[in-house]
């Protein structure tokens, strides 16, 4: 079973996963090279390439384990969902992730989690652990903050 484990930035994933027990798909971590968004479809490929490999690897350690957690959706679509439904980022953003993921799927590079389990804790709670954690930059947070309820929705 592979298990989504999604919410705000500060909602907690990271420190749930691990308490689990299991083998956890660590979140994506920035390396500098990400695309600055001016090309939509390079964006999207990009991070087609980057949630296959999440998939792929949550794929290999659930053959020697009943459970595997990956810290944020590998599929990811909801991110650029919710920011567009903010209006942080175009609609077309989301529809050229969208092709690449439908790709990924058809291919076998993508996949769906078993389950997906979702923390969306107020933006005071979500402040409180920001500031408590030392560890991370969190640079996106306030955008991040914004994301709760196009997340509940999607």
């Amino acid at each position: 079973m592979i298990v989504a484990v999604e919410g705000s930035s500060a909602a907690g994933k990271t420190t749930w996963c691990a308490r689990q027990g299991r083998p956890v798909v660590a979140e994506y971590a920035r390396r500098g090279l990400e695309p600055d968004g001016s090309d939509e479809d390079r964006q999207a490929a990009y991070w087609a390439g980057v949630n296959s490999a999440r998939w792929q690897e949550a794929v290999t350690l659930e053959r020697t384990s009943p459970v595997v957690l990956c810290d944020s959706d590998p599929l990811k679509l909801h991110y650029s969902w919710c920011l567009a439904r903010v209006g942080a980022t175009p609609w077309s953003r989301f529809e050229h992730e969208l092709h690449h993921a439908r790709a990924g799927l058809e291919a076998g590079r993508l996949g769906l989690a078993d389950l997906v389990v979702v923390s969306i804790p107020s933006v005071e709670v979500l402040e409180r652990r920001k500031a408590g954690d030392h560890s991370r930059r969190r640079r996106a947070f306030a955008l991040h903050a914004t994301l709760g309820d196009p997340l509940r929705e999607w």
